[in-house]
């Protein structure tokens, strides 16, 4: 961070305009030093950034469901959040996925589906909503909730009221 002390001397003389032009790149390097710390916190600070895993005794499932594990893992960075999954059916196997979603209230594109556009907003710090639309359909809203004491994530799905996923956190 030796750039860091050359930076905070050109803020200080921030309106000599002859000393501006030899300063501008390590106020540039500060000021991303700054943004990335600032975006770390924020992301730190956020209840879902961690890995869950699926609790079967609290959940609700329909009988026949497949799954005999689930595994996610949540990252946050500005308005993106980061969904892993990893999902182990009885037979054993494994499949994973990731997708991507922008919290801005807005359509994107989904990552995994093709043709699937995503509307994701926080609608408070711990619950997390992201309807779905394919070809102008509602597809459903999923909703992921993380428990006041930060221990438990909670995940519905509109198409399957009756199907409750609760994961407890690992770290």
């Amino acid at each position: 961070m030796a750039g860091t002390k050359g930076a905070w001397q050109c803020l200080i003389r921030v309106f000599d305009r002859q000393k501006w032009g030899e300063c501008m790149h390590r106020v540039a390097f500060l000021l991303l030093v700054l943004m990335t710390i600032v975006g770390s916190l924020r992301a730190a600070d956020n209840p879902f950034v961690g890995t869950w895993t699926l609790n079967l005794a609290k959940s609700k499932l329909p009988a026949n469901s497949p799954y005999k594990s689930i595994t996610l893992q949540f990252a946050v960075v500005f308005d993106t959040v980061t969904v892993g999954s990893k999902f182990v059916v009885a037979s054993g196997q494994e499949q994973t996925a990731t997708e991507l979603f922008h919290t801005d209230g807005k359509e994107h594109p989904g990552t995994l589906s093709l043709g699937v556009l995503h509307t994701a907003r926080w609608v408070n710090p711990r619950l997390l909503e992201i309807m779905a639309k394919k070809d102008g359909k509602d597809m459903g809203t999923m909703q992921y909730e993380v428990s006041a004491d930060g221990k438990t994530l909670m995940s519905k799905y509109s198409t399957s009221p009756e199907q409750v996923l609760v994961f407890d956190r690992q770290n």
